[in-house]
């Protein structure tokens, strides 16, 4: 890893994660937008499925680094995404949920993706949060998780020493 600083290895694996991300989103979007005619916000869309990406490339640089095999973060993980996927308002709109699971999914990053592409391709149907708020909480999700996955690095990179 030297002469490699730990911030650019976690910049580095975040970054990939990040563009194979990006890149899949922005190709479901698309093929999505031709055959049932959502909208063409090229800018909106795009900037929700980066952030996006970026916060779970960055949740999985996180997960990877609390475990020693790939396995146990493959588990790890899938602790995190299957409930986050039935949470997150892709199936049910937060307003139809109970209060609850509403504070819930509140917590939960993939909510405000979710959240952000309703207002951008669904003309805001289904949305809970306004669209700034979605971008803004995405984005402290993504700093937190910046800042947790470098510290957890360096404590890491001291245990191997």
């Amino acid at each position: 890893m030297a002469p490699v600083s730990p911030a650019a290895l976690v910049v580095g694996k975040a970054a990939s994660g990040a563009l194979f991300g990006t890149a899949t989103g922005c190709l479901v979007w698309a093929v999505s937008s031709l055959v049932w005619g959502l909208p063409l916000a090229v800018g909106g869309v795009v900037l929700t499925v980066l952030l996006g990406s970026v916060t779970f490339s960055l949740l999985g640089v996180l997960v990877s680094l609390l475990v020693r095999e790939v396995f146990d973060a493959m588990t790890l993980s899938n602790f995190f995404r299957f409930p986050m996927v039935f949470l997150c308002g892709v199936f049910a709109p937060l307003a139809a949920m109970t209060p609850a699971l509403r504070v819930v999914a509140s917590a939960l990053p993939l909510t405000y993706t979710v959240d952000a592409l309703r207002h951008l391709l669904l003309d805001g149907t289904g949305a809970y949060f306004s669209f700034g708020v979605d971008m803004g909480i995405s984005a402290v999700f993504a700093i937190v998780l910046y800042l947790a996955a470098l510290k957890l690095m360096y404590d890491r990179l001291e245990d191997l020493i």
